[in-house]
């Protein structure tokens, strides 16, 4: 609560400081705040509507409420504001799995992976997509790299690692 008071007052004296709504607006997404989160963000791309990191933020919060559709129109925007974005490519292709469009959800989650190859959370994600396509090997080789890259598997990962090696 306290960083949140902090960008508030900063924001009182520069109203159009993009970068201190951009950090309200990830404190709040922190705080569970998922409105105040959401209004954040989009003031911020009132100021500057090219802005991919408020995008993809937004994106990702419209993605925790079930606007799947807004969160992929979000990611959109940031990958069309910076094509290297690697993260809104990665978060366009869980939001295409969850949606039910396989084939556009790897395409999305192999390019985050082809923009950061050393990334173990978009190989853990592409691990995820071919564990539940049924490509067991596919998904036992990106689940392995993603934990040898330091990513941080959840137990039922760890159990389809160890199902998949025995």
């Amino acid at each position: 609560e306290r960083a949140a008071s902090y960008f508030r007052e900063a924001l009182v004296f520069d109203p159009g400081y993009l970068p201190g709504l951009v950090q309200l607006g990830r404190v709040y997404s922190h705080m569970g705040k998922l409105e105040e989160s959401i209004n954040a963000y989009s003031k911020a791309l009132e100021l500057d509507p090219k802005d991919p990191l408020s995008h993809n933020n937004l994106g990702i919060l419209y993605g925790r409420i079930g606007s799947l559709e807004q969160a992929r129109d979000e990611f959109t925007a940031a990958i069309e504001a910076d094509p290297e974005f690697a993260d809104s490519y990665f978060n366009l292709g869980i939001v295409f799995e969850n949606g039910g469009q396989a084939d556009l959800a790897l395409s999305a989650l192999q390019h985050a992976l082809e923009l950061d190859p050393q990334n173990g959370k978009y190989h853990s994600g592409l691990g995820a997509h071919y564990y539940s396509s049924g490509e067991l090997l596919l998904a036992q080789h990106h689940f392995e790299l993603a934990k040898n890259l330091g990513a941080v598997l959840p137990p039922e990962v760890e159990d389809t690692i160890r199902e998949l090696t025995e």
